[in-house]
């Protein structure tokens, strides 16, 4: 991972950051990474001033191959190709948006974009939940590509006239929310069905992506369709690891249920739901079930009856189909909903609930927890709620007013916290507690003893010294031999060493008798991984805080969470009694092995 390299110093050192009094212009761009180290890129920056007092979304837009170089100029030719419209003052107005634009010589690769996106966040903390990825051509493959393999780091993406037509991993684009465009007549090397068959594979998988295509225009269509208006609407909506949101075009199952699962015995169904608004112009409503589809009534209310289903599980899909929101291009936008029904019906499943968050925290930042929840069958929709306890006098939680799924603590003072989130479904709740550790503003962090899970000794960024694998009982190390980026650290190596194992291992960790907390680290860097149930595990600390508690992570999946190359971390409280730090690592359900990349103890304040 590089470091910045700063070469461009305005306002007699100053980073100057635009405000809204005009149009954002090349010019308004930082420069970065120049010269780029090898193996990175450089790149230009665009940075609204209210995004320097408040957490932004970012979006990182890909040129295509008429802009490649190293002369970090031409990727923002043309008002880098149509995105600026993105940028305009109405639309920042609506909602601050900074903006990356990489320039690359060859193709779109990983690696250099998620470094930059580190590089980002450490200068310009950006919102985690609100990565935006967009490409044009060169940079739509590139777009679908680095989507495929960091699928849970962005929020939202958009390929335009993508210049590759590979889908082998479309399953993993699901729950990634995605409008693509291309136009019928593009040929040479890209032919709209780069982007059609895309779009099918994700469908069948069970995935909703929107599609534009264009009856004419040729290749060069993007700048028509950054300046879409319900395109930017729709980009601004989406967040992380949440299901699609389309406030245009719309389309929603309502009937028989508003959640994404349902049971039944019967060997059809009855769907109902909504569609719109009017300017979506919708011309046709189907259905389709496995091999089955037909025609609904309707449209800004719509209706499909007797909709076949055979045993196990069918993925039911209803799509529209409505204007291309150009007039000169002509064409059509296809948009959809899935409803997953499993045949015959069984026993209500509990969601599951994990909280995502930093371990720790400096006194007086603002640490943001986001709960996410899965595995949910019905009844109702899902519901969150938040508490804070066991936490300093005064502490106040306050949740998001435009996302409940999020909460955060303004401002922390130094001391041990407990967050707890629950989540219902009608019909049973979950709870998980986050525990999180806020330490003195300055000075280092109170570090007692750190191990690179099987590795070598790594001194981190932050000066951390992590020692050789070592007290541990059981398991194997392995190695990562793509050494690929890893989001959301900068120390990327400490996760290309793991201990893992088949059965279970444990660490018995020495330490003067007190309380501690200790932060485990995990990612999941293993390609054939690359689904939920893939590698599942159970983490138990014994070293109980309370009388008879047993700290656990359940059912604790990766993968789940943040999916491939995301630097995932949970921190544990831990009252030492015997001079030993008890953990215990192992698989359930016969799946992959149980896997840890590194363990941290921190003194507990």
């Amino acid at each position: 991972m590089a470091r910045l390299q700063f070469v461009t110093l305005l306002a007699a050192g100053l980073l100057w950051v635009h405000g809204l009094a005009q149009a954002v212009t090349a010019a308004d761009f930082l420069r970065r990474n120049e010269p780029a180290p090898a193996g990175q890129l450089p790149y230009r920056i665009y940075v609204p001033a209210m995004c320097q007092t408040q957490r932004c979304p970012i979006v990182v837009f890909l040129h295509g191959s008429g802009e490649s170089g190293t002369d970090n100029n031409k990727q923002l030719n043309n008002n880098g190709n149509g995105v600026f419209a993105w940028l305009s003052d109405v639309n920042q107005a609506t909602q601050p948006m900074i903006m990356v634009a990489p320039q690359v010589v060859g193709n779109w690769t990983s690696a250099p974009i998620i470094n930059i996106l580190d590089d980002v966040y450490e200068e310009f903390p950006y919102d985690r939940e609100r990565i935006y990825l967009t490409g044009l051509s060169l940079g739509g493959g590139g777009t679908t590509g680095i989507a495929m393999s960091y699928s849970k780091v962005f929020a939202a993406a958009v390929p335009i006239a993508r210049n590759d037509n590979y889908n082998q991993d479309a399953k993993r684009l699901v729950m990634l929310p995605m409008w693509l465009f291309h136009a019928a007549n593009d040929g040479g090397c890209c032919p709209s069905t780069n982007s059609s068959n895309l779009v099918a594979a994700i469908r069948a998988a069970g995935g909703d992506p929107v599609y534009t295509e264009y009856a004419t225009g040729g290749h060069g269509i993007w700048v028509q369709s950054y300046a879409k208006k319900p395109l930017f609407s729709w980009l601004i909506a989406q967040r992380r690891g949440r299901p699609p949101q389309l406030p245009e075009p719309l389309l929603r199952i309502d009937t028989p249920t508003t959640v994404p699962f349902w049971q039944t015995n019967a060997s059809s169904l009855n769907l109902a739901g909504t569609a719109g608004p009017a300017s979506a112009a919708i011309s046709a409503i189907r259905w389709f079930s496995g091999g089955s589809s037909g025609a609904a009534s309707g449209t800004s209310n719509w209706q499909a009856a007797a909709v076949p289903l055979a045993n196990g599980s069918n993925i039911l899909r209803v799509q529209g189909t409505g204007t291309s929101y150009d007039t000169a291009l002509l064409g059509k936008t296809e948009f959809s909903d899935t409803l997953r029904v499993q045949v015959p019906a069984a026993a209500n499943k509990a969601p599951s609930l994990k909280v995502v968050s930093e371990p720790y925290a400096r006194a007086g930042e603002k640490v943001e927890f986001v709960a996410l929840a899965g595995n949910d069958d019905g009844p109702s929709p899902l519901q969150v709620t938040w508490s804070v306890y066991g936490s300093p006098a005064g502490v106040v939680l306050q949740v998001h007013p435009d996302d409940p799924w999020r909460a955060t603590v303004v401002s922390a003072p130094v001391g041990s916290y407990r967050i707890r989130a629950q989540v219902s479904d009608g019909s049973t709740t979950v709870t998980h507690d986050q525990r999180l550790m806020v330490i003195p503003a300055t000075g280092p962090v109170p570090t007692v003893i750190a191990i690179n899970a099987g590795g070598p000794e790594y001194v981190a960024k932050d000066g951390t010294r992590y020692l050789a694998d070592q007290y541990f009982v059981g398991g194997d190390l392995t190695s990562d031999q793509a050494k690929e980026p890893i989001y959301g650290t900068r120390d990327d190596a400490l996760y290309w060493d793991y201990r893992l194992t088949y059965w279970s291992f444990q660490y018995g960790i020495p330490v003067p008798n007190g309380k501690y907390y200790v932060v485990l680290h995990f990612a999941e860097t293993y390609n054939p991984v690359d689904a939920v149930n893939d590698r599942v595990m159970q983490v138990t600390m014994n070293n109980p805080v309370l009388p008879n508690e047993v700290q656990r992570l359940d059912n604790f999946s990766p993968y789940q969470l943040v999916g491939q190359r995301y630097a995932l971390r949970y921190g544990i409280f831990a009252d030492v009694t015997d001079g030993k730090i008890h953990l215990d690592f192992k698989r359930i359900n016969n799946l992959e092995r149980a896997r840890i990349d590194a363990i941290q103890v921190l003194r507990r304040m």
